[in-house]
């Protein structure tokens, strides 16, 4: 009986892998990481370092990982030096620089729109948020 469910299932929910394969040719920038890696630790590293930049005094530690990436994009809105960063990227790391070009179109649409929509709109929740995030990342 649980291979009938199981074979039901797999027909009817769209495959969702855990991994999502990457080409070796895309460039994996903050942003990339911050989407589809999900580096908790650099996620955290990231907001931290922007909340104190804008002197901040809240503390995002007990955030889940969902939290965290909206909070991160909102920050990038105002924390110019979490910009830079994304520019520049961390080769140390792994983690590649962003095009100039791309950046700059990316910073300049999250605002219009993705974080005014979402904020204006209650029904919106943080996965619309980041839904949105992607979009434009990969429409830039």
């Amino acid at each position: 009986m649980d291979q009938i469910a199981e074979c039901i299932f797999s027909a009817i929910l769209p495959l969702q892998p855990d991994k999502i394969s990457i080409p070796m040719t895309c460039n994996k920038d903050l942003i990339f990481h911050v989407l589809y890696l999900k580096n908790e630790r650099l996620l955290c590293d990231a907001v931290q370092s922007s909340l104190k930049t804008l002197q901040s005094p809240w503390k995002s530690n007990k955030c889940n990982l969902e939290t965290n990436q909206v909070l991160f994009f909102l920050l990038l809105h105002k924390d110019i030096e979490l910009k830079n960063r994304i520019i520049e990227g961390f080769p140390n790391m792994g983690i590649d620089s962003m095009d100039f070009r791309k950046a700059e179109t990316f910073f300049l649409c999250l605002k219009d729109e993705v974080i005014n929509p979402w904020l204006c709109n209650e029904s919106l929740s943080k996965t619309n948020f980041l839904d949105n995030v992607t979009a434009l990342y990969w429409a830039c």
